[in-house]
Protein backbone atom coordinates (compact mmCIF):
# COMPACT_ATOMS: atom_id res chain seq x y z
CA UNK A 1 0.00 0.00 0.00
CA UNK A 2 1.41 3.37 -1.01
CA UNK A 3 1.40 5.99 1.43
CA UNK A 4 0.14 9.24 0.46
CA UNK A 5 2.47 12.32 1.09
CA UNK A 6 1.28 15.31 2.87
CA UNK A 7 0.82 17.62 -0.35
CA UNK A 8 -1.72 14.63 -1.92
CA UNK A 9 -3.48 14.89 1.75
CA UNK A 10 -3.69 18.35 0.96
CA UNK A 11 -5.34 18.39 -2.09
CA UNK A 12 -7.55 15.35 -1.33
CA UNK A 13 -9.18 17.97 2.08
CA UNK A 14 -9.60 20.70 -0.70
CA UNK A 15 -11.12 18.13 -3.28
CA UNK A 16 -13.63 17.22 -0.53
CA UNK A 17 -14.21 21.01 0.47
CA UNK A 18 -12.48 20.05 4.05
CA UNK A 19 -9.72 22.74 3.30
CA UNK A 20 -10.05 26.05 1.62
CA UNK A 21 -7.77 27.40 -0.98
CA UNK A 22 -6.27 30.24 0.99
CA UNK A 23 -4.90 27.83 3.58
CA UNK A 24 -3.86 24.84 0.90
CA UNK A 25 -1.94 27.82 -0.88
CA UNK A 26 -0.36 28.49 3.44
CA UNK A 27 0.33 25.04 4.05
CA UNK A 28 2.02 24.59 0.48
CA UNK A 29 4.42 27.55 1.14
CA UNK A 30 5.46 26.50 4.46
CA UNK A 31 6.21 22.79 3.15
CA UNK A 32 8.00 24.28 0.55
CA UNK A 33 10.01 26.31 2.87
CA UNK A 34 10.69 23.50 4.77
CA UNK A 35 11.99 21.61 2.20
CA UNK A 36 15.36 23.18 1.88
CA UNK A 37 18.96 22.12 2.07
CA UNK A 38 19.77 20.97 5.47
CA UNK A 39 21.73 23.49 7.76
CA UNK A 40 24.93 22.66 7.58
CA UNK A 41 24.79 22.42 3.69
CA UNK A 42 23.42 26.10 3.82
CA UNK A 43 26.29 27.00 6.02
CA UNK A 44 29.22 25.64 4.01
CA UNK A 45 27.40 27.46 0.86
CA UNK A 46 27.48 30.59 2.53
CA UNK A 47 31.22 30.39 3.58
CA UNK A 48 31.75 29.20 -0.29
CA UNK A 49 30.03 32.42 -1.20
CA UNK A 50 31.89 34.72 1.57
CA UNK A 51 35.22 33.52 0.62
CA UNK A 52 34.21 33.74 -3.31
CA UNK A 53 33.45 37.44 -2.31
CA UNK A 54 37.01 37.94 -0.94
CA UNK A 55 38.44 37.05 -3.61
CA UNK A 56 36.29 39.29 -6.23
CA UNK A 57 36.35 42.28 -3.91
CA UNK A 58 40.69 41.91 -3.82
CA UNK A 59 39.98 42.13 -7.55
CA UNK A 60 37.91 45.36 -6.78
CA UNK A 61 40.70 46.63 -4.35
CA UNK A 62 43.16 46.71 -7.32
CA UNK A 63 40.87 48.91 -9.17
CA UNK A 64 40.15 51.54 -6.45
CA UNK A 65 43.56 53.31 -5.85
CA UNK A 66 41.31 56.59 -6.17
CA UNK A 67 38.41 57.70 -4.37
CA UNK A 68 36.37 58.45 -7.46
CA UNK A 69 36.54 54.58 -8.66
CA UNK A 70 36.05 53.38 -5.30
CA UNK A 71 32.79 55.31 -5.12
CA UNK A 72 31.70 54.27 -8.50
CA UNK A 73 32.65 50.51 -7.97
CA UNK A 74 30.58 50.72 -4.51
CA UNK A 75 27.65 52.10 -6.23
CA UNK A 76 28.18 49.08 -9.29
CA UNK A 77 28.25 46.76 -6.16
CA UNK A 78 25.34 47.83 -4.19
CA UNK A 79 23.23 48.02 -7.15
CA UNK A 80 24.28 44.88 -8.21
CA UNK A 81 23.73 43.46 -4.80
CA UNK A 82 20.33 44.66 -5.10
CA UNK A 83 19.34 43.49 -8.28
CA UNK A 84 21.27 39.93 -7.54
CA UNK A 85 19.38 39.35 -4.51
CA UNK A 86 15.89 39.91 -6.06
CA UNK A 87 16.86 37.33 -8.70
CA UNK A 88 15.79 34.12 -5.47
CA UNK A 89 18.90 32.91 -6.96
CA UNK A 90 19.49 30.58 -4.04
CA UNK A 91 21.64 30.71 -1.06
CA UNK A 92 24.82 31.00 -3.16
CA UNK A 93 23.96 34.15 -4.81
CA UNK A 94 21.96 35.32 -1.53
CA UNK A 95 24.91 35.46 0.58
CA UNK A 96 27.41 36.69 -2.58
CA UNK A 97 24.70 39.41 -2.75
CA UNK A 98 24.95 40.86 1.00
CA UNK A 99 29.30 40.35 0.58
CA UNK A 100 28.71 42.82 -2.18
CA UNK A 101 26.29 44.67 -0.22
CA UNK A 102 28.40 45.54 2.47
CA UNK A 103 31.91 45.80 0.40
CA UNK A 104 29.73 48.29 -1.69
CA UNK A 105 28.91 50.26 1.23
CA UNK A 106 32.81 50.35 2.77
CA UNK A 107 33.95 51.55 -1.09
CA UNK A 108 31.25 54.41 -1.08
CA UNK A 109 32.33 55.72 2.60
CA UNK A 110 35.78 55.18 1.69
CA UNK A 111 35.41 57.36 -2.30
CA UNK A 112 32.93 59.82 -0.76
CA UNK A 113 36.01 61.77 0.20
CA UNK A 114 33.47 63.64 3.63
CA UNK A 115 35.86 64.52 6.51
CA UNK A 116 33.18 65.27 8.25
CA UNK A 117 31.63 62.36 11.20
CA UNK A 118 28.06 64.29 10.76
CA UNK A 119 28.83 64.15 6.47
CA UNK A 120 29.59 60.50 6.83
CA UNK A 121 26.99 59.54 9.07
CA UNK A 122 24.09 61.63 7.02
CA UNK A 123 25.56 59.26 3.92
CA UNK A 124 25.19 55.87 5.86
CA UNK A 125 21.49 57.04 6.93
CA UNK A 126 21.17 57.27 3.15
CA UNK A 127 22.81 54.09 1.92
CA UNK A 128 20.47 52.21 4.63
CA UNK A 129 17.26 53.87 3.47
CA UNK A 130 17.71 52.60 -0.09
CA UNK A 131 18.73 49.31 1.10
CA UNK A 132 16.17 48.64 3.60
CA UNK A 133 13.92 50.20 0.97
CA UNK A 134 15.17 47.85 -2.01
CA UNK A 135 17.38 45.12 -1.01
CA UNK A 136 14.80 42.20 -0.60
CA UNK A 137 16.19 40.63 2.70
CA UNK A 138 15.22 40.27 6.08
CA UNK A 139 18.61 39.81 7.26
CA UNK A 140 20.06 42.70 5.44
CA UNK A 141 17.41 45.05 6.60
CA UNK A 142 17.91 44.42 10.16
CA UNK A 143 21.73 45.30 10.06
CA UNK A 144 20.56 48.02 8.15
CA UNK A 145 18.50 49.02 10.80
CA UNK A 146 21.68 48.89 13.56
CA UNK A 147 23.50 50.28 11.62
CA UNK A 148 20.90 53.51 10.92
CA UNK A 149 20.66 53.62 14.47
CA UNK A 150 24.59 53.56 14.91
CA UNK A 151 25.04 56.72 12.33
CA UNK A 152 21.91 58.17 14.34
CA UNK A 153 24.06 58.10 17.53
CA UNK A 154 27.24 59.23 15.63
CA UNK A 155 25.01 62.55 14.74
CA UNK A 156 24.08 63.17 18.42
CA UNK A 157 27.24 62.43 19.54
CA UNK A 158 28.87 64.87 16.73
CA UNK A 159 26.37 67.42 17.47
CA UNK A 160 27.22 67.11 21.49
CA UNK A 161 23.61 66.33 22.20
CA UNK A 162 24.21 65.04 25.56
CA UNK A 163 20.70 64.26 25.79
CA UNK A 164 20.08 63.08 22.74
CA UNK A 165 20.77 59.18 23.76
CA UNK A 166 18.28 59.15 26.14
CA UNK A 167 15.97 60.84 23.47
CA UNK A 168 16.37 58.24 21.21
CA UNK A 169 16.38 55.36 23.05
CA UNK A 170 12.69 56.54 24.20
CA UNK A 171 11.55 56.81 20.67
CA UNK A 172 12.98 53.79 19.49
CA UNK A 173 10.58 52.10 22.10
CA UNK A 174 8.12 54.24 20.87
CA UNK A 175 8.03 53.32 17.06
CA UNK A 176 8.51 49.90 18.53
CA UNK A 177 4.85 49.88 19.98
CA UNK A 178 2.99 51.45 16.75
CA UNK A 179 5.15 49.01 14.29
CA UNK A 180 4.17 45.89 16.02
CA UNK A 181 0.53 47.16 16.97
CA UNK A 182 0.33 47.58 13.15
CA UNK A 183 1.82 44.27 12.23
CA UNK A 184 -1.54 42.69 11.19
CA UNK A 185 -2.10 46.08 9.04
CA UNK A 186 1.40 45.49 7.50
CA UNK A 187 1.16 41.73 7.07
CA UNK A 188 -2.01 42.66 4.96
CA UNK A 189 -0.68 45.24 3.18
CA UNK A 190 1.87 43.23 1.95
CA UNK A 191 4.76 44.58 3.38
CA UNK A 192 5.83 41.84 5.99
CA UNK A 193 8.80 41.42 4.91
CA UNK A 194 10.15 44.75 4.96
CA UNK A 195 8.58 45.88 8.74
CA UNK A 196 9.05 43.11 11.00
CA UNK A 197 12.85 43.11 10.26
CA UNK A 198 13.08 46.54 11.10
CA UNK A 199 10.87 46.34 14.16
CA UNK A 200 13.35 43.28 15.29
CA UNK A 201 15.93 45.79 14.82
CA UNK A 202 14.47 48.50 16.69
CA UNK A 203 13.95 46.21 19.43
CA UNK A 204 17.65 45.25 19.36
CA UNK A 205 18.83 48.42 19.09
CA UNK A 206 16.68 49.46 22.16
CA UNK A 207 17.91 47.71 24.42
CA UNK A 208 21.57 47.99 23.05
CA UNK A 209 21.11 51.66 24.30
CA UNK A 210 20.10 50.98 27.30
CA UNK A 211 21.95 48.09 28.35
CA UNK A 212 24.94 50.35 29.46
CA UNK A 213 22.96 52.34 31.80
CA UNK A 214 23.19 49.48 34.67
CA UNK A 215 27.25 49.77 34.30
CA UNK A 216 28.78 52.93 36.58
CA UNK A 217 31.77 53.19 34.26
CA UNK A 218 29.93 53.65 30.86
CA UNK A 219 27.65 56.30 32.44
CA UNK A 220 29.68 59.30 30.68
CA UNK A 221 28.39 61.80 28.47
CA UNK A 222 31.55 61.55 25.84
CA UNK A 223 30.56 58.07 24.80
CA UNK A 224 28.15 58.34 21.98
CA UNK A 225 27.26 54.65 22.84
CA UNK A 226 25.65 55.34 25.78
CA UNK A 227 23.16 57.23 28.10
CA UNK A 228 24.24 59.87 30.49
CA UNK A 229 23.01 59.41 33.88
CA UNK A 230 21.53 63.18 34.08
CA UNK A 231 18.95 62.16 30.98
CA UNK A 232 18.33 58.43 32.28
CA UNK A 233 14.86 59.95 33.20
CA UNK A 234 14.01 61.27 29.50
CA UNK A 235 14.03 57.46 28.38
CA UNK A 236 12.07 56.40 31.40
CA UNK A 237 9.08 59.03 30.96
CA UNK A 238 9.02 58.17 27.45
CA UNK A 239 9.03 54.40 27.88
CA UNK A 240 6.52 54.65 30.58
CA UNK A 241 4.65 56.57 28.68
CA UNK A 242 4.49 53.83 26.01
CA UNK A 243 3.67 51.49 28.36
CA UNK A 244 1.06 53.24 30.16
CA UNK A 245 -0.64 53.33 26.33
CA UNK A 246 0.08 49.36 25.34
CA UNK A 247 -1.38 48.55 28.71
CA UNK A 248 -4.59 50.50 27.60
CA UNK A 249 -4.73 48.88 24.58
CA UNK A 250 -4.35 45.37 25.63
CA UNK A 251 -7.52 46.24 28.57
CA UNK A 252 -9.53 47.61 25.24
CA UNK A 253 -9.05 44.69 23.47
CA UNK A 254 -10.11 42.48 26.25
CA UNK A 255 -13.33 44.10 26.63
CA UNK A 256 -12.60 45.93 29.87
CA UNK A 257 -13.82 49.67 30.54
CA UNK A 258 -10.76 51.78 30.02
CA UNK A 259 -11.41 53.62 33.55
CA UNK A 260 -13.20 51.32 35.55
CA UNK A 261 -11.48 49.77 39.01
CA UNK A 262 -9.42 46.93 36.88
CA UNK A 263 -7.60 49.43 34.92
CA UNK A 264 -7.52 52.14 37.30
CA UNK A 265 -5.62 49.52 39.20
CA UNK A 266 -3.28 48.44 36.21
CA UNK A 267 -2.18 52.11 35.31
CA UNK A 268 -1.45 52.56 38.71
CA UNK A 269 0.83 50.13 38.75
CA UNK A 270 2.58 51.05 35.79
CA UNK A 271 3.20 54.55 37.46
CA UNK A 272 4.36 52.97 40.34
CA UNK A 273 7.08 50.96 38.66
CA UNK A 274 8.07 53.72 36.62
CA UNK A 275 8.99 56.07 39.32
CA UNK A 276 11.42 54.23 41.00
CA UNK A 277 12.87 53.34 37.85
CA UNK A 278 14.04 56.39 36.72
CA UNK A 279 17.79 55.49 36.56
CA UNK A 280 17.12 52.11 35.60
CA UNK A 281 15.09 52.43 32.11
CA UNK A 282 15.79 49.10 30.69
CA UNK A 283 13.38 47.97 33.36
CA UNK A 284 10.80 49.35 31.57
CA UNK A 285 11.68 48.59 28.32
CA UNK A 286 11.52 45.12 28.85
CA UNK A 287 8.47 45.24 30.16
CA UNK A 288 7.03 47.04 26.98
CA UNK A 289 8.37 44.61 24.85
CA UNK A 290 7.41 41.36 27.40
CA UNK A 291 3.96 42.84 26.68
CA UNK A 292 4.32 43.72 23.01
CA UNK A 293 5.39 40.23 22.73
CA UNK A 294 2.61 38.90 24.76
CA UNK A 295 -0.43 40.70 22.55
CA UNK A 296 0.97 39.58 19.09
CA UNK A 297 1.59 35.76 21.11
CA UNK A 298 5.27 36.11 19.62
CA UNK A 299 7.51 34.34 22.00
CA UNK A 300 10.92 35.36 20.07
CA UNK A 301 9.76 38.63 21.36
CA UNK A 302 9.29 38.01 25.03
CA UNK A 303 12.25 35.65 24.97
CA UNK A 304 14.05 38.49 24.26
CA UNK A 305 12.39 40.92 26.76
CA UNK A 306 13.08 38.11 29.52
CA UNK A 307 16.68 37.60 28.64
CA UNK A 308 17.24 41.59 28.84
CA UNK A 309 15.37 41.70 31.62
CA UNK A 310 17.34 39.19 33.40
CA UNK A 311 20.55 40.52 32.48
CA UNK A 312 19.78 44.04 33.15
CA UNK A 313 18.32 43.41 36.88
CA UNK A 314 21.73 40.91 37.50
CA UNK A 315 23.80 43.28 36.64
CA UNK A 316 22.08 46.52 38.61
CA UNK A 317 22.10 43.86 41.35
CA UNK A 318 25.37 43.70 41.60
CA UNK A 319 26.23 47.08 41.09
CA UNK A 320 24.34 48.70 43.63
CA UNK A 321 26.37 50.63 46.20
CA UNK A 322 24.94 48.94 49.23
CA UNK A 323 26.03 45.74 51.54
CA UNK A 324 25.27 42.62 50.56
CA UNK A 325 23.32 42.41 53.57
CA UNK A 326 21.40 45.35 52.50
CA UNK A 327 21.33 43.57 48.90
CA UNK A 328 19.66 40.77 50.57
CA UNK A 329 17.41 42.55 52.81
CA UNK A 330 15.89 44.10 49.41
CA UNK A 331 15.62 40.98 47.76
CA UNK A 332 13.74 39.72 50.75
CA UNK A 333 11.53 42.58 51.34
CA UNK A 334 10.53 42.71 47.11
CA UNK A 335 9.43 39.08 47.32
CA UNK A 336 7.25 39.96 50.08
CA UNK A 337 5.70 43.44 48.89
CA UNK A 338 5.13 40.93 45.47
CA UNK A 339 2.99 38.00 47.27
CA UNK A 340 1.26 41.24 48.91
CA UNK A 341 0.19 42.73 45.84
CA UNK A 342 -0.68 39.46 44.72
CA UNK A 343 -3.04 38.53 47.41
CA UNK A 344 -4.66 41.87 47.21
CA UNK A 345 -5.52 41.53 43.82
CA UNK A 346 -7.01 38.11 44.55
CA UNK A 347 -9.28 39.59 47.37
CA UNK A 348 -10.12 42.44 44.81
CA UNK A 349 -11.01 40.36 42.13
CA UNK A 350 -12.32 36.69 42.13
CA UNK A 351 -9.63 34.48 39.93
CA UNK A 352 -11.75 33.58 37.39
CA UNK A 353 -12.24 37.87 36.86
CA UNK A 354 -8.22 37.88 36.91
CA UNK A 355 -7.42 35.24 34.38
CA UNK A 356 -10.20 36.49 32.15
CA UNK A 357 -8.17 39.63 32.10
CA UNK A 358 -4.80 38.87 32.51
Amino acid sequence: MNQATVGEVLGDLAAEGLLDKENETQASDALARSGGNPWYLRAMVGFGAWWAAMFFMGFFSLLTHSKPAALFFGIVLIVGAILVRRTQGGDFLNQLALAASLSGQLLVLFGSDLSSATSLALLVLLMQAVLIAFYADQTHRLLSTLVAVGAIEVLLFDWKWTYGTALLAGLLGLVSIYLWLKETVFVSAGMERLVRPVAYGLVIALFGLLLPSIFPPFLDAHNPLTLHVRYLWLSTALLGAGLLYLVHVLLTERGLAPFGSFALTAYGAVVLLTLPAQRAPGLIGALLVLLLGFRRGNRLLMGMALLFLAVFLSAYYYHLSISLLMKSAALAGSGVVLLALRWLLLQQWPAQEVDHAH
